[in-house]
């Protein structure tokens, strides 16, 4: 993809260059002009297919996502058809009409910039919030598996299928986190990159040993067979986390200076200074179309993370409080998004004001949620002397420690 993106990058240069030539000089459109045109245009088309593609086949679950991409692959080709109709329109202005026909042009392939460099943030930025949700995800699955290593004989002897049920989705997501880090490490190079691909090692093993352990413990409840079943899930863990802690962020990511440098060309087309790139997002991004169910679907997940949340205080655990609280923030905090495109989109105007008053609430609680959490984290360092983790919870679960 990064070679399809300088690629089109050069394409884009080289036809505002030529644009920008004709127009100062109000002349007819030259035999290049329509050339260069259906070369940024079969270009867009590659772009769009690929996110097209990936929206159907790796996004499914994730509708939010999915929607998001196939919005702004829609804003490509409406891009590609108007520049194609304005070329039509510049090739048929008199001399009169033509100077305000190449003002139109100029327009039309700053939009195609715009457009394909949003597209671009789109996919990569789903990429990484792909890898952070499974991380987390993970962890949440991890945090409701262990417990059953140390539940009495009696009790796992009734519970013994939604164990093996919650060790079967745990290496799942292992594995899915698995995938996931392991393209991630192709992405960047250095120290950053080897980790991940020994962690994507390490995950391999751990989870063959996970079924080992699970199966082990189904045939004798000895302490060394629960020892080593939530010591591997606590391996687990611990690798989770310090992935979580280094993946970059997609905007540090090499990519990105080349999706800047595609749209600085594309501005350059009405002879501007180039524009920062958050400028694409700030143009006008989409609402998502949320509907009642929506919300009540993903309310519903922010109350299910809600449960290990209020059971802190008997957690002794740090880096669990802190994951709980994280998966509860970020949850909240889609369903603070989502509430929000609801209100937008203006569907009941009698409940818009309580609605708008309910979307504050819910971020103040996150924040207060969040600020409760580390005051209690504050807490429990004192009383077990210093020392150990310093990580911290952060409104919506952003990874990399929080405000430590």
């Amino acid at each position: 993809m990064e070679a399809v993106i300088d690629s089109f990058a050069d394409s884009v240069s080289g036809l505002v260059l030529l644009v920008l030539k004709l127009q100062s000089e109000n002349a007819k459109p030259a035999g290049t002009l329509p050339a260069a045109v259906d070369g940024v245009a079969k270009a867009c088309g590659v772009f769009g297919d690929v996110a097209q593609a990936k929206a159907t086949k790796e996004y499914a679950d994730h509708e939010d996502v999915q929607a998001e991409m196939m919005d702004c692959v829609a804003r490509v080709r409406e891009a590609v058809a108007k520049l194609q109709a304005v070329l039509g329109e510049l090739g048929a202005a008199d001399d009169d009409a033509r100077a305000l026909a190449w003002r139109r042009f100029q327009r039309a392939v700053q939009a195609i910039a715009s457009s394909v460099s949003h597209l671009l943030l789109v996919v990569y930025g789903a990429e990484h919030r792909r890898l952070e949700m499974a991380g987390y995800l993970l962890l949440e699955t991890c945090a409701a598996t262990k417990p059953y290593g140390s539940k009495p004989e009696p009790e796992l002897q009734k519970t013994a299928k939604q164990m093996v049920e919650s060790v079967n989705k745990c290496s799942s997501d292992l594995m899915t986190f698995a995938a996931y880090v392991q393209a991630r490490s192709k992405e960047i190079e250095g120290p950053k990159s080897d980790q991940m691909k020994k962690a994507v090692g390490d995950f391999e093993k751990l989870n063959a040993r996970l079924v080992e352990t699970c199966n082990a413990m189904m045939q004798d409840l000895s302490a060394a067979n629960r020892q080593a079943f939530v010591g591997t899930i606590s391996e687990i863990e611990r690798i989770t986390r310090e992935i979580l802690d280094i993946i970059k962020p997609p905007e540090e990511l090499d990519v990105y200076k080349q999706i800047q440098d595609l749209f600085s060309k594309g501005s350059m087309a009405v002879g501007s200074v180039p524009k920062p790139l958050h400028a694409v997002l700030d143009a006008g991004k989409p609402s998502r179309d949320v509907s009642p169910d929506d919300l009540k679907r993903t309310g519903d997940e922010v109350k299910r993370a809600l449960v290990p949340v209020k059971a802190h205080p008997t957690v002794a655990e740090r880096d669990q409080v802190v994951d709980n609280t994280n998966v509860a923030s970020a949850k909240a905090a889609k369903y603070g998004d989502m509430l929000a495109d609801y209100i937008a989109a203006d569907k009941q105007p009698a409940l818009k004001q309580p609605l708008s008053a309910a979307h504050q609430d819910m971020e103040r609680a996150n924040r207060e949620l969040v600020d409760a959490t580390n005051d209690y984290l504050q807490a429990l360092d004192a009383e077990k002397g210093g020392g150990g983790s310093k990580k911290k919870a952060s409104v919506g679960g952003a990874s990399g420690g929080g405000a430590s």
